[in-house]
């Protein structure tokens, strides 16, 4: 990278990537409290998002302190491990959230048919 790019990567990119991380992990929270209440979520789901936060979160403050010099190999590590991590909650965050909307729409659609037949027997 050049002086320039680096430069705009660390005081635009970075900070800009440390607000990313709490909004979509407080959204997570909120739609997996929202489905827990429709179907049996376990309790320790819910802090998933927050893996996914802490995980993007420290993986930024890692990268941040490599470009400004401090590039030692311990702290390339520390960087990769909170990637993988903040890459496997996400994943599994997110296809969660995507299985619980799959489903709402199965039995929202269920119950739509099963009133409707309802209806046309009751006439």
């Amino acid at each position: 990278l050049s002086r320039t790019q680096l430069n705009v990567y660390k005081n635009i990119q970075l900070p800009l990537d440390m607000f990313y991380p709490p909004l979509l992990g407080l959204a997570g929270y909120f739609l997996f409290r929202d489905i827990s209440k429709q179907f049996r979520v376990y309790k320790y789901l819910l802090f998933l998002p927050f893996i996914t936060i802490i995980g993007d979160l420290l993986e930024n403050v890692f990268i941040y302190i490599m470009l400004s010099g401090g590039s030692v190999e311990s702290f390339n590590i520390f960087a990769s491990s909170f990637t993988v991590i903040k890459s496997i909650s996400t994943t599994v965050f997110l296809s969660l959230l995507f299985l619980g909307f799959i489903l709402q729409i199965i039995i929202v659609g269920r119950n739509y048919y099963v009133r409707r037949t309802e209806k046309k027997r009751t006439q």
